[in-house]
Parts: C-alpha cells; sequence; structure tokens
C-alpha cells in the first residue's frame, strides 16, 4: 500500500485499510499528480472502486464527529464541508467518464465519543479509533450545497438537508454489508 499524502491522509488511509479488508476492487488515485487541462490543473478525486452497483469515483472527507453538541446531544453537528476544487474536479472527471462511474463524496466521521457510535450503519475501527462511514452523491450534494466561506471556496450542506440525503455507504457499495 504506497503511503498517502495530504491533508487528510489519515481518513485515506483508514479508508483504503477498510477496502481491503472488505476486499473491494479499488484503485488509490496519486493526487499529486494533477492532470494539466485547458481550464488549469484539476484536482484528482481519491478512489476509483467497482462495486455491484457500478463503479465509483470517490472522494474521501475526513472529520471528527461530532463537531460540537449540547449537553443533550441535540446539537449534533454533521461537519460536511468541502472545497470548491472537490466539487469541480469530480464534476470534470463526471463528464470525461460519463455514465461509467459515479461520483460520490464519502464523508468518515471520526467518532468521538462511543455514545454516537449508534448513528451509524457502517464503522470501522482503525488504529484505536472508530469511522462511521458516509455518502453522498455528488449531484445531490451539489443541489443542496451553500457558498459558505468565498475567501477559502468552501461549501456545505445544512443538517437538515445532508440527514435526507446522506446514505450509509452500504447504499453505493453493498458489499460491504455482507
Amino acid at each position: 500500500m504506497a503511503r498517502r499524502k495530504g491533508h487528510h491522509s489519515e481518513y485515506e488511509r483508514m479508508f483504503e485499510v477498510y477496502l481491503r479488508k472488505k476486499e473491494i476492487p479499488y484503485i488509490a488515485v496519486d493526487e499529486s499528480k494533477r492532470p494539466v487541462t485547458r481550464y488549469g490543473k484539476i484536482k484528482n478525486f481519491d478512489f476509483i472502486i467497482h462495486s455491484k452497483r457500478g463503479n465509483l469515483s470517490v472522494d474521501i472527507k475526513g472529520k471528527e464527529f461530532p463537531q460540537s453538541a449540547t449537553q443533550d446531544r441535540s446539537g449534533l453537528r454533521w461537519q460536511n464541508w468541502v472545497k470548491n476544487a472537490d466539487l469541480q474536479g469530480l464534476t470534470f472527471w463526471r463528464d470525461i467518464m460519463g455514465d461509467f462511474f459515479t461520483p460520490i463524496i464519502i464523508f468518515a466521521y471520526k467518532v468521538i465519543y462511543t455514545k454516537d457510535i449508534y448513528l451509524f450503519w457502517d464503522l470501522f475501527n482503525y488504529k484505536s479509533s472508530s469511522y462511521g462511514l458516509v455518502a453522498v452523491g455528488l449531484e445531490d450534494y451539489k443541489k443542496y450545497a451553500k457558498l459558505r466561506s468565498p475567501k477559502w471556496g468552501v461549501y456545505s450542506v445544512n443538517k437538515k438537508d445532508f440527514l435526507e440525503i446522506m446514505r450509509p455507504l452500504r447504499y453505493f457499495i453493498p458489499e460491504i454489508g455482507s
């Protein structure tokens, strides 16, 4: 397994170990070798995954869960921000690869409190931490995303809409449930 690079390499390494353990066919993409197009450099996604439901182009977004919460846990925050470059990259590759690949964003949440594990269908323990895995199709995300920081080019989906569009990872990769 090649050493993953980048800000969220812990989450990408965890996910690669997860795919290996579940024996899901995949290709890890070298993000450092961005293609140059007439539009400039385009961000690569993180993995190509072959599933019973089809081929997926996947971008991994690692977050801690919860970011914050009230004492009664009603304020659980589902951080789901992504950068504009992530959305543009997945869109660019979707346009090139057409219907052969479905672009998705996987949110890998490092679960801080064990009492929150019940919120996730798909969990993986890696290096003494538990990770909850959920996914959103690119088009669903883009439909509800709002620009949160023009300076940083960051988008996110409000909690209510995110809870409607996010799916357990097994929705896109049913083999992981077996």
